[in-house]
């Protein structure tokens, strides 16, 4: 990093503008957790001509800083601006989980599917999010997910789960076990798991004293 912020000073020898130095700055900032001025940098970037790239490195680094609601601000500012940039939307998602406003997650990720309707994130994340409230809807995104992305652990495990809650549970153990084991004992998938099991040993239980 010693060595980068000697670049920094060459580069600003050189550069007329300052952008080349501003960026370079936010860089060396954000990898030495000085968040506040990597943010500040990347201000003057974006005022200039930014690329998406640039936008999203200066919301991520506002938030980082800890400044949650100017973060949701300049992102919401943005993806106005530029309705398509699916990175910065997936991001302004979490700034709202973050804050406890799901609607606007929802609607990030909604936005998101839009204009790419098999994003995994998007499409996880909006299963997991209804899957409580709405399971019967939340199995077609959990669905999309998985057919996407079957080895992920956390898409999977969404998917067991949001399978469970559908009454699908003998399809949920099999997908439960294979996250389970994939995810090297990943503690959602295994609380899952377990309760699939007991589940259905309570069903097959009182499948017999029935008989």
């Amino acid at each position: 990093l010693n060595k980068a912020e000697g670049l920094v000073e060459r580069v600003g020898a050189r550069d007329s503008n300052g952008l080349a130095t501003a960026s370079l700055t936010a860089k060396i900032a954000f990898a030495r957790g000085d968040f506040v001025r990597a943010a500040e940098a990347m201000e003057k970037v974006v005022a200039t001509k930014p690329t998406r790239e640039d936008v999203y490195r200066l919301v991520n680094a506002t938030s980082a800083s800890g400044q949650e609601e100017k973060a949701i601000a300049l992102g919401e500012q943005w993806v106005e601006r530029d309705a398509g940039n699916i990175p910065l939307r997936l991001l302004l998602a979490e700034l709202y989980a973050k804050t406890g406003d799901h609607r606007g997650q929802v609607g990030q990720y909604q936005a998101v599917l839009a204009v790419q309707p098999e994003n995994v994130v998007a499409n996880n994340n909006l299963a997991w999010i209804m899957a409580d409230t709405d399971p019967a809807a939340a199995l077609g995104f959990a669905d999309a997910a998985y057919r996407q992305a079957p080895d992920d652990t956390d898409v999977a495990d969404t998917y067991g789960w949001v399978l469970h809650l559908n009454g699908s549970s003998e399809k949920a153990l099999q997908i439960l076990e294979k996250a389970y084991s994939n995810g090297s004992g990943s503690n959602s998938a295994k609380e899952h798991l377990n309760i699939v099991r007991q589940a259905l040993s309570l069903n097959s239980t009182s499948t017999v004293d029935r008989r």
